[in-house]
């Protein structure tokens, strides 16, 4: 598996995981620890294997910044949530740094 996929997986489960914590109604965390636990374990092991599959630390970083955001972008898309000027521009910076960043001469 490439650094791509595991960036990818990480970030889906990191947000789905922000997501579901979010539309839960508040209580305790012991009451989330059953689905959080495995959850952050597997987000763990994702970015572990994107680490090691990466060329670079500060490249695996960007990987998962840009998977991440795009999977917000993506979820609040899908939500109705509006966007703002500035998180498009953040979006199109980290997508830059990504293309940058996999850009061999």
């Amino acid at each position: 598996m490439t650094a791509a996929f595991w960036g990818l997986v990480a970030g889906m489960l990191a947000v789905a995981l922000e997501a579901a914590y979010k539309m839960r109604a508040p209580a305790p965390w012991i009451v989330h620890l059953p689905y959080v636990l495995p959850a952050a374990l597997l987000i763990s092991y994702a970015i572990y294997r994107m680490v090691l599959a990466s060329p670079s630390l500060p490249a695996a970083v960007v990987l998962f910044s840009v998977s991440t955001l795009a999977c917000r972008v993506a979820l609040s898309l899908w939500l109705g949530h509006q966007i703002g000027l500035g998180t498009w521009a953040a979006v199109g910076l980290m997508v830059l740094a990504a293309a940058v960043r996999s850009w061999r001469p």
